[in-house]
């Protein structure tokens, strides 16, 4: 049987993999990219400090206790505590995130959301219901609804929070906000990190599998004998397709738009550098576009300390 993936990122990879492992397929992998990995490959700063956009550690919390034998057959995982932190805005300092009243006193806006917490506490009355902006305004007001979830919000799900609904505040109980924090990220689950980064994980799953780097795939079409791959670097034919890049442009949109999401990274600069007519350190940054329905919307994002 022929196969074809469309995408090296992680899950490409894993069904390369075992497709070809569970029924002997001849399996072909189409990437866009140079260089396999997705969002989970390793980079690294100009000191050496190797980061990813993606998952940064390897976590088992549920469902899932195969996940890590079946990476130590590629990784010398390393058992790691996970530090983590944000900036709620590129001029304030790194506090713990999630966030914690002990450290949101330390922000130039401290005062004023202790005001807005206390207000709501002496009003005493349930978290607003007509949609997730109301939900949270009522539960934790409108400054750090503002820092710490519409941007946040936008960024993950391409929706002002007025667009989503209140269950949603529900369900994740965003109201809860911990009287002090940590840097070191709480967890029942250990936390592992593999040895010199993820990328010899990508070379070791697609080793011995035809791999095309530099193809971008336009459109899937689907015959009585199987599936036509279009792609920039001509026609492939396959049995079977499995695609991890979106499968309703790919098709067309022949059954309708889905509610995709994804992130396109952008390095504006990578270290702050002076300005020639002012000799003030420039603010690098990073933008991330957050695609909703095929269509691509900026939102800034900003850069986080683990």
């Amino acid at each position: 049987m022929k196969v074809l993936v469309i995408g090296a990122g992680f899950a490409g990879c894993c069904a390369a993999l075992l497709l070809r492992e569970s029924l002997s397929a001849d399996v072909s992998v189409l990437e866009r990219a140079k260089v396999p990995g997705g969002m989970l490959r390793t980079l690294h700063t100009a000191e050496g400090v190797p980061y990813e956009y993606g998952p940064r550690v390897v976590s088992v919390f549920r469902g899932t206790p195969d996940l890590l034998p079946f990476l130590r057959r590629y990784l010398d995982l390393q058992e790691r505590d996970i530090y983590q932190g944000t900036r709620l805005r590129p001029d304030y300092p790194v506090v713990p995130f999630p966030v914690d009243l002990e450290s949101l006193k330390r922000l130039p806006c401290g005062a004023t959301v202790e005001r807005e917490l206390a207000a709501i506490r002496e009003r005493g009355e349930p978290p607003g219901e007509r949609d997730l902006r109301d939900y949270l305004e009522s539960s934790v007001g409108p400054t750090l609804t503002e820092l710490a979830f519409e941007g946040f919000n936008r960024k993950f799900w391409g929706r002002r929070l007025e667009e989503m609904p209140a269950a949603w505040g529900k369900l994740r109980r965003l109201e809860r906000i911990a009287a002090t924090g940590a840097y070191r990220l709480p967890s029942e689950a250990s936390h592992y990190y593999p040895a010199g980064g993820f990328n010899p994980l990508f070379d070791r799953m697609l080793d011995g599998i035809d791999v095309r780097y530099g193809v971008t795939v336009e459109r899937i079409d689907a015959d009585v004998r199987g599936a036509s791959v279009l792609t920039d670097a001509g026609t492939f034919r396959a049995d079977l397709v499995v695609t991890t890049a979106p499968i309703d442009a790919l098709l067309g949109h022949r059954h309708g738009p889905l509610e995709w999401r994804g992130y396109r990274v952008e390095i504006d600069l990578v270290a702050p550098r002076p300005s020639r007519r002012s000799g003030r350190a420039r603010r690098h940054s990073v933008r991330v576009a957050s695609t909703r329905r095929g269509r691509r919307r900026p939102s800034a994002a900003r850069p986080t300390s683990a």
